[in-house]
């Protein structure tokens, strides 16, 4: 009798300890404000897509989501920082093509992307679109191959870095047309502009956000968008793959979350960005400033980011890349 006593308190904390963590994780959450992790600095194309679909997201969860900028590394130092969050939805990471390349190039990492990391969904994609000095002779990209088969080696095309998309997209244009330009890199896509602006270097395929207040003003002439068929973002420019058959040079964007994230949990943010993201007026916003939004299962975009980082690595080895340690 004295064992009964003893035992059945014991029964019902240990029943109640099981379930409360359960309850939580999937029929109570968000109970709190979700913080969302970018690897890159306020005013970027990563951070004005994240703070403009987070205004949106209390509306459908109930709950603020904070932006975090972790910048440095090309996206490592927040990916680092995510990846010891705890796994209950209330982290989440945005991540881009341009990070992708960072496993493509070897980087050594304290971290698994692909272990440590769950998909929720896509958001979309940003064309690059190809820009060159507004005085440039180049009009059309038949003329910019022409000029590169004419002077192998001397016409100059500029990046936001080594590994970046603009540079990666440049270097599978040259592979799949037989051309060969020089790359010089920027710090960033910006500064490659103002060297364009300048006439230090001859074309960029710059990122759609910070290139096209620049071609609005007059100030580069665009020629082409890297979409493989025509965006809405640059309506009347032609793709590349009217020229180069099959080609597409796009920076694409996902949110993931720390692998061990309960299921329900990842479907409910899943959900809930899938409905701000089919906002038409969101949508409208976003298309202003380069943005083509999108979405997907989480099967979906954990598939498209394992193509990625393959066709980034044969684009890598293919051009004689050097892989960043």
């Amino acid at each position: 009798m004295h064992m009964k006593f003893r035992l059945l308190p014991l029964l019902a904390v240990l029943s109640l300890a099981s379930f409360a963590p359960q309850s939580a994780s999937a029929d109570e959450y968000p109970s709190k404000p979700i913080k969302w992790v970018l690897g890159y600095g306020a005013g970027g194309a990563s951070d004005v897509i994240a703070r403009t679909i987070a205004q949106k997201l209390p509306d459908v969860l109930g709950q603020p989501v904070l932006i975090e900028n972790r910048r440095g590394a090309s996206g490592i130092i927040a990916a680092n920082f995510a990846s010891k969050a705890a796994p209950d939805g209330y982290t989440m990471l945005l991540v881009s093509s341009g990070f992708l390349t960072n496993i493509a190039m070897g980087r050594k990492m304290a971290f698994d992307f692909f272990k440590d990391f769950e998909a929720v969904t896509e958001l979309g994609i940003v064309p690059n679109i190809v820009v060159v000095n507004p005085e440039s002779k180049i009009h059309s990209i038949k003329d910019l191959i022409a000029a590169a088969r004419a002077e192998p080696g001397k016409l100059n095309y500029g990046s936001g870095g080594i590994g970046t998309g603009t540079h990666l997209g440049t270097e599978l244009f040259d592979t799949m047309t037989g051309v060969k330009m020089v790359h010089i890199p920027f710090k960033g896509t910006p500064p490659a502009l103002t060297a364009l602006m300048a006439g230090r270097i001859q074309v960029i395929f710059a990122g759609a956000p910070p290139s096209l207040p620049l071609i609005r003003s007059g100030k580069l002439r665009a020629i082409a968008v890297t979409s493989l068929k025509k965006s809405p973002v640059a309506p009347n420019l032609p793709p590349i793959s009217e020229t180069v058959p099959g080609f597409e040079g796009v920076t694409w964007y996902a949110v993931v979350v720390p692998a061990g994230t309960p299921k329900p949990v990842v479907a409910k943010l899943n959900a809930a960005l899938k409905k701000v993201m089919s906002d038409d007026t969101l949508k409208a916003t976003l298309l202003k400033r380069g943005f083509v939004a999108e979405s997907s299962t989480p099967a979906e975009a954990a598939k498209d980011m394992r193509d990625k980082v393959d066709t980034y690595t044969k684009i890598i080895k293919t051009a004689g890349i050097h892989r960043v340690k």
